[in-house]
């Protein structure tokens, strides 16, 4: 914590970078983070590859982010990740990040550890670690950090009905309730607010699901066709794991999403501490936690499907 505050205090203006296809808790960190250095009196913007999901965007985070443009960051002496495992999850951005002075905030256990300055935690959030900073900082938390932290800590905690959840965690919403969160709000947008596409994408999914492996592994499927015909937007596919993790019998479960052309993003839950799917995602070149990680695939979506099932086997037996 001392080199991250000693980084924060070595540069003036900070350009905050998050990993592509940005979640609850990368976002949220991101937003907290930036909020925390205006408060300090530093400069600082977050940098988005592309408009942020709908139930992501609070009108409160608007001032804290733009589009990425590779002319809008020159002006700034260094680079920040929030919630980013490995520099390739950086995008477009992967290729600058290391022009000026880099610093590498994380909690995914398979970071590599990619910045001058990394400081990785295994905790449940990234909302978390930045959280730290911020009283490391002895800044307040004003709305806009207090609804950006709820949304980083309680997206990858399941609204604190994970298993990865802590004591910590609790204990963080508890202050932050205390600071005055409009936690109704925030959560409404998150967990509840649902566009008749994305409910139809739910149904998709549904439909798709099959068990296998005694029942202990869900796998399902949704193409660009899938999400097209639904009415939906990519950004509703964030949550479709969870029905098929939610199965009473399923101890791993797989959801198989194309981006393009024999292109898919694999994404890997589990509810039993042993089975590893980061060790899992490690296999094709991704990451993650031991609950809840992911990779890229290529290749025909039968034989991807095939190979994982295959895979599965080795992981729960």
């Amino acid at each position: 914590m001392n080199d991250v505050i000693d980084f924060i205090d070595r540069h003036n203006s900070f350009a905050v970078f998050t990993h592509i296809n940005p979640d609850g808790d990368a976002l949220g960190s991101a937003y907290a983070l930036t909020s925390a250095l205006l408060t300090y009196r530093k400069k600082a913007v977050v940098f988005l590859l592309e408009n942020p999901p709908h139930k992501y965007d609070l009108k409160e985070f608007r001032p804290l982010f733009q589009l990425f443009s590779i002319y809008n960051i020159e002006d700034f002496d260094a680079h920040i990740s929030v919630d980013c495992g490995d520099r390739n999850r950086l995008g477009k951005v992967k290729d600058i990040f290391r022009d000026k002075p880099c610093m590498n905030l994380d909690h995914h256990i398979s970071n590599d550890n990619f910045a001058d300055v990394n400081y990785v935690e295994d905790a449940p959030a990234t909302g978390e670690i930045v959280y730290d900073i911020m009283g490391a900082l002895s800044v307040p938390v004003l709305r806009v950090a207090q609804l950006a932290l709820y949304t980083a800590i309680a997206s990858d905690t399941g609204n604190f009905t994970y298993a990865n959840t802590t004591p910590k965690s609790l204990s963080i919403f508890s202050e932050l309730m205390d600071a005055g969160l409009d936690v109704n709000y925030v959560a409404n947008r998150i967990f509840n607010d649902r566009s008749l596409g994305a409910t139809k994408l739910i149904c998709t999914f549904i439909q798709n699901l099959r068990l296998h492996l005694e029942d202990r592994l869900a796998i399902s499927t949704i193409m660009l066709e899938d999400i097209e015909n639904a009415g939906a937007k990519v950004d509703d596919c964030e949550a479709l794991i969870n029905y098929a993790r939610d199965v009473d019998t399923v101890e791993l479960a797989i959801f198989i999403r194309e981006l393009k052309k024999d292109v898919y993003k694999i994404s890997l839950r589990s509810k039993d501490e042993g089975v590893d799917v980061a060790q899992f995602a490690s296999i094709y070149g991704g990451g993650g936690h031991k609950r809840a990680a992911g990779c890229l695939m290529k290749g025909n979506i039968h034989d991807i499907m095939q190979d994982v099932i295959r895979r599965s086997e080795e992981f729960i037996g």
